[in-house]
């Protein structure tokens, strides 16, 4: 059911994303067509109704970006099955984390706040 996206997804993976702003951060099709081998979708009727990318910055730290489950595939278990698979990718020592509003989903699946270490800032504009 999860597979690797292909060139052929990028315009469902674009409107998918464009849909869930300003829950996500949007994307260029040109990025997401650049890094279309860091997603993962799940397809119906032969449209992506729920994708999401991993992001290695290096040996120790990754990222899963861009998880959407279209608002009509909702409850099906999609972001359960896209979060572990995106897991599985990790190296053995490297810590995966997540910039999300849907903080109770990923605790749900081993994700914990990590207060007393380096928090994450972002710059005002």
């Amino acid at each position: 059911m999860i597979q690797i996206a292909q060139n052929t997804d990028i315009d469902d993976i674009y409107n998918l994303i464009e849909s869930s702003i300003p829950h996500v951060i949007s994307r260029t099709k040109e990025d997401i067509a650049k890094n279309i081998y860091k997603f993962i979708v799940i397809k119906k009727e032969n449209k992506v109704v729920a994708c999401a990318s991993f992001e290695e910055y290096d040996d120790r730290i990754a990222e899963i970006r861009s998880m959407v489950v279209d608002s009509g595939y909702r409850g099906n278990g999609y972001s359960e099955m896209l979060i572990n698979k995106l897991k599985t990718r990790a190296k053995r020592n490297q810590k995966v984390m997540v910039v999300t509003n849907k903080v109770a989903l990923f605790e749900k699946y081993g994700f914990a706040s990590q207060h007393e270490s380096k928090q994450i800032l972002f710059l005002k504009r």
